[in-house]
């Protein structure tokens, strides 16, 4: 039927969740994933495949280790090609990959690059006439912080062309620190429940915590 079969390439956040509430929906869905296990950049294997397992009981399929190559379809997508040359059939497809910094011009310039361009905690890089901001600069950040850095950077390295007063360059610097601190303050709880699935053995984690995924997320 047309609209009920969905390959999903990716099985990140997005992915998952994504995948789960188009299985609610009734769709046929497939998640694809390159990587050996979902949210592999997060959770280690024990926990993930639990969660993995948590959205095949509501009937989401998981393909990992796959390379997908080509979206197939005649003016629609009908089908997801692998690298193996299986091509699976999707009225639907959805790609939720994530990103990479593009970090080849801050190499040129000569710029410390570890993971993303690296800055300090006032977003400047190792050049001091040079500031980064966002998901170039290391691990990406969530968006509204990403912003928020943009602004800030801006303003900090503006700060002693605007005036010659030392103060006014520090009062922006401190300015950065306490308002990416508010921003991720509202993130704090989802940090820390990544701490849990670290931490928790995993019957304390399915009692705890996978009520919470079943009720909230998926």
């Amino acid at each position: 039927t047309e609209g009920k079969r969905a390959v999903v390439i990716g099985a990140g956040f997005i992915g998952v969740e994504l995948a789960a509430s188009l299985a609610k929906a009734g769709v046929q869905v497939t998640v694809l994933e390159v990587m050996p296990y979902i949210w592999s950049r997060f959770l280690d294997e024990r926990l993930a495949t639990h969660i993995q397992k948590v959205c095949e009981e509501q009937g989401v399929r998981f393909r990992t280790s796959v390379q997908p190559t080509a979206i197939t379809g005649n003016g629609r997508a009908e089908g997801v090609t692998l690298a193996t040359g299986e091509t699976l059939p999707a009225d639907i497809v959805c790609i939720g990959v994530g990103i990479l910094p593009n970090v080849e011009l801050a190499q040129a310039a000569g710029l410390a690059v570890d993971g993303g361009v690296v800055v300090d905690e006032y977003l400047q890089t190792s050049d001091p006439h040079i500031y980064a901001a966002g998901d170039c600069s290391g691990p990406a950040d969530i968006v509204h912080v990403a912003i928020q850095q943009g602004e800030l950077a801006a303003r900090i390295a503006a700060a002693p062309v605007l005036s010659d007063a030392k103060a006014a360059h520090a009062e922006e610097k401190a300015a950065l620190q306490s308002e990416l601190s508010a921003a991720k303050a509202a993130h704090a709880e989802e940090k820390a429940a990544l701490e849990r699935f670290r931490h928790h053995d995993l019957a304390n984690w399915r009692k705890i915590e996978v009520g919470e995924v079943r009720g909230l997320k998926l």
